[in-house]
């Protein structure tokens, strides 16, 4: 049985990270693991250093946390989760590292992660973890900010499409998502006005508006194109392009038109993941107004 992981630190965002976590267990028939990490001792725990060896402190550290993991999830979980499927895991380690081998050990389809909110640094509960899961995890990393406004059944799903993208896994992953959800996709391709494709990034060639109606006609016919040959119609309800640059277009379509959820792409490997839109799923993560999942795209070779 698949597992998702949510990962914890007793704070209100990981509980509402929680919830969405275990709304995705429940309609994917998976196994909710809810995993804390001990980095280490509480500033008013060190002076027991002086009078216990570590190895009983970290045991006595453990089992603290381990019941107070189980009060935390009983508290924040949705009353109708089955609770015979939920797993309660406290790690002693690096974060990072514990949460990305406690993924591998499983059977893992989804690692579920709360946001801080939107500031010049996106982080999640411990500081840079989120930017690390999403260049290091070999698993999607669902990443949710704290507002619960949006809808944690993902009715309306935006999947950004470039055509760098040869396999397209982030807007297959939105369609198998819109189908278990009974939701509906939009596949949004930005290309900037500015560059379209012409000319060196580092000097930006303008392209008239004839030039520029042309090559959009052209990007919508790939679109639609791509979207038969995969065969998803049945769940993407619209392909829309836009002339604004990558990242501003995903965050201003979001908005808009009250998406629930954005499924972007990485790709690379594990260590020097390279984002799919360049920074573009960096910029996003910053400022997204709704969850985003990142599926990590395996290179061609």
């Amino acid at each position: 049985m698949p597992t998702v992981i949510a990962p914890t630190d007793f704070s209100d965002k990981s509980a509402h990270a929680l919830r969405v976590a275990a709304h995705y267990a429940m309609t994917h028939d998976a196994t909710l693991c809810c995993l804390h990490v001990v980095e280490e001792l509480d500033e008013g725990s060190s002076w027991l250093l002086l009078v216990e060896p570590p190895e009983q402190i970290e045991r006595d550290v453990v089992n603290a946390r381990k019941e107070k993991l189980r009060d935390f999830v009983t508290k924040h979980l949705p009353t109708n989760f089955p609770f015979e499927k939920v797993e309660h895991e406290v790690r002693v380690g690096s974060a990072i590292d514990e949460i990305l081998m406690c993924s591998q050990k499983k059977d893992t389809s989804l690692i579920v992660v709360g946001s801080i909110g939107h500031g010049v640094v996106m982080a999640t509960f411990l500081g840079s973890t989120a930017n690390q899961l999403v260049r290091q995890s070999e698993v999607p990393v669902l990443i949710v900010p704290p507002s619960e406004a949006h809808d944690v059944n993902f009715q309306h799903i935006l999947a950004p499409v470039d055509q760098a993208d040869s396999n397209h896994q982030s807007l297959l992953a939105a369609y198998d998502m819109a189908k278990n959800t009974g939701g509906k996709v939009t596949a949004l391709h930005a290309m900037n006005a500015t560059l379209a494709g012409a000319g060196d990034p580092g000097f930006p060639v303008y392209i008239g508006p004839g030039t520029l109606e042309s090559l959009s006609q052209d990007r919508q016919l790939w679109l639609d194109k791509l979207i038969q040959k995969l065969k998803l119609s049945e769940h993407i309800s619209t392909a829309s392009i836009s002339y604004d640059a990558p990242a501003q277009a995903i965050q201003e379509y979001a908005k808009e038109h009250d998406v629930d959820l954005i499924c972007i792409g990485s790709h690379g490997r594990r260590g020097v993941r390279r984002f799919l839109l360049g920074n573009t799923a960096e910029r996003l993560l910053r400022k997204a107004p709704c969850p985003v999942l990142v599926i990590p795209i395996k290179d061609d070779n």
